[in-house]
């Protein structure tokens, strides 16, 4: 029952940042008379809400006349939830004895898979 629990909490919560982020394209797109502005107003409010919600700049990192946008950000919140919602899971409760040669494929996977060397 905890995996069906957490899975409808999750999935609530990402239909609820559908419906706001959903509702507030239409106000912008409502409020704009031509789709350029509608589009530049979108692309800038889409801007201003990630580096809000901390995936752009972190909380500790946000000057003190903007932190006002972190606290009133849905989306910080849906983040937050999102993290405690995964991590609350009986998966993570478990301590893993790794061997370090296990540690060192593991970060070469990732530097291999996911960082691009120009």
């Amino acid at each position: 029952m905890d995996g069906c629990a957490r899975f409808l909490r999750a999935y609530l919560l990402l239909f609820v940042i559908h419906q706001l982020s959903s509702s507030m394209f239409r106000l912008i797109a409502g409020l704009c008379r031509t789709m350029v502005v509608a589009n530049t107003g979108g692309t800038f409010a889409l801007l201003i809400i990630f580096m809000l919600a901390g995936f752009i700049i972190p909380e500790p990192r946000i000057k003190a006349w903007w932190i006002w946008g972190y606290w009133s950000s849905p989306v910080a919140y849906a983040e937050k939830a999102l993290t405690v919602n995964e991590f609350l899971a009986p998966q993570w409760a478990k301590v893993l004895t790794t061997s370090p040669l296990l540690f060192s494929f593991f970060i070469l996977f990732l530097i291999n898979n996911f960082f691009v060397v120009l």
